[in-house]
């Protein structure tokens, strides 16, 4: 685990580049680029796996009752409702006559979350003519709509606009791997406090101070992720490996698709068990922690800076 030295890179730069032997130039940059791999792989299931989760899982009846009493419009936008679309879902149920499981599935897409039970009196008034489906359509949308995902998600933008500059003053001094450290626990805290939002009475108010706070971890970790690829390369190759510090990113991004695949539809949907999978991403995101305190003991020396600052290393 060793840089070339200027000597053996210059032999090497003399032969055709077709006869120079495939080589690792920094093995220990590597390994940080996969730990790295795996935060983004978390990171992302914030966009996602979260908007699904909280359109299938979670009642944000609460924060759509908060929303009423601040405007009526605004209620409306962050809790809109097509009610000609929810009434053609509503007919085609009644022809149908799914499960009330397979029913309640199909219409919170439709940003209403309606109980099973009142909802299955409905489908059989409307299948035997006693109610319409406009007028179910519009008395459920008024009763039980929800807030969009989207919007939720959108406090994490929110949180970054407004405290971005306030984190970054905050941590300007401070270590980066420190930082980094503290703002993947942040991710992970986030993803168990919002696992928890479909059980409790306040979901909608639980889910956005979970996004607020994958926020904070966001703003702590992100950036210094980069300072640390800086402060702990060699001056003439700091500006190369954060360059290729994107291909972290990438990998995460792969990754992620992956994960979200397969743990949203096994564990969440079959299992019926949407907090397990929330604690098997935090799990991963405590993982990525001890994978980056190994790598900071132990390979960080080896990136190639002539001196890494004391508060860099791992004690």
């Amino acid at each position: 685990l060793r840089i070339p030295s200027p000597e053996e890179r210059s032999a090497l730069s003399k032969a055709p580049w077709y006869r120079q032997t495939l080589r690792v130039g920094n093995a220990p940059f590597l390994v940080y680029l996969f730990v790295l791999s795996l935060f983004w792989a978390v990171y992302n299931q914030i966009f996602l796996t979260f908007p699904l989760y909280i359109q299938d899982f979670v009642n944000t009846s609460d924060a759509v009752v908060i929303a009423q009493s601040l405007s009526n419009g605004f209620t409306q936008f962050i809790a809109p409702v097509d009610t000609a679309r929810l009434a053609e879902a509503l007919r085609t149920l009644s022809v149908s006559q799914p499960e009330p499981v397979e029913a309640f599935r199909t219409l919170v897409q439709y940003q209403v979350r309606i109980p099973e039970t009142e909802l299955a009196s409905g489908l059989a008034a409307l299948s035997s003519g006693s109610a319409s489906a406009d007028t179910l359509a519009s008395e459920w949308a008024s009763k039980f709509r929800q807030v969009s995902p989207e919007y939720i998600i959108a406090f994490d933008f929110l949180s970054i606009v407004l405290f971005q500059y306030f984190i970054s003053r905050w941590g300007e001094n401070r270590p980066p791997f420190g930082m980094l450290i503290l703002g993947t626990g942040m991710i992970g805290a986030a993803f168990v406090l919002g696992g928890v939002s479909h059980v409790v009475a306040f979901g909608g108010v639980l889910t956005i101070a979970s996004v607020i706070v994958f926020a904070f971890g966001e703003m702590l970790a992100s950036p210094k992720s980069q300072e640390y690829v800086a402060s702990t390369s060699s001056p003439e190759q700091a500006a190369m490996f954060q360059g290729y510090y994107f291909v972290s990113i990438a990998i995460g991004y792969l990754l992620a698709g992956i994960m979200s695949g397969w743990a949203y539809g096994e564990i969440a949907v079959e299992m019926n068990q949407p907090f397990v999978m929330w604690a098997l991403f935090a799990g991963l995101a405590v993982l990525a922690m001890f994978a980056l305190a190994l790598f900071n003991r132990y390979l960080a020396l080896y990136m190639g800076a002539t001196h890494i600052p004391s508060e860099t290393r791992y004690d």
